[in-house]
């Protein structure tokens, strides 16, 4: 049974009880530097690392259809002997059909010349650029939600109305 409530607040006008939530944050893990697309979607001496290959296949690849989303499953590494090898989890082998990894190779060809791509069917053993799109939009939703449920007027229209907040239903831009 509920606590009769013996005093209400007077209602809040709309006009005041908007407060803009900040949740349309760039897309950056913490700790993880905000680099330029050039600077970012290039390989470090030591390889490619997940957030440099995102970056190349999300803004400096040029490559679209079936081979983008080849690339977004799989994850490019150095091997040894300097061979670069494109890491693809068995449930995805069927991305690599068809026109998918020549066009791959051929935009990796375009900008890396000196550089031969061999498709390895393996688990990665790191996030592909899929996902980390999945991990930092989990990690936005979070913060969304931690900011609504501190937000006073949210607390006062779930207080006030028996409200709940449904995480599930948070829509956040791209």
């Amino acid at each position: 049974a509920r606590a009769a409530i013996t005093e209400v607040a007077p209602p809040v006008p709309v006009a005041q009880a908007v407060v803009p939530v900040p949740v349309a944050q760039p897309v950056v893990a913490p700790g993880e530097p905000a680099l330029s697309v050039a600077a970012a979607a290039r390989p470090t001496d030591g390889g490619w690392t997940p957030e440099s290959w995102a970056d190349w296949v999300d803004h400096a690849s040029g490559l679209a259809g079936a081979a983008l989303n080849l690339a977004r499953h799989a994850h490019l590494t150095v091997v040894a002997g300097g061979r670069w090898e494109l890491q693809l989890s068995p449930k995805y082998q069927m991305l690599a059909g068809g026109q998918a990894l020549p066009q791959l190779q051929q935009k990796l060809a375009a900008q890396f010349p000196d550089q031969a791509v061999m498709l390895e069917i393996r688990e990665p053993g790191v996030e592909t650029p899929v996902q980390r799109r999945q991990r930092l939009l989990q990690e936005r939703r979070v913060q969304a939600e931690t900011a609504l449920r501190q937000d006073p007027v949210v607390k006062a229209v779930m207080t006030t109305f028996d409200a709940v907040l449904v995480p599930e239903s948070l829509t956040l831009p791209h």
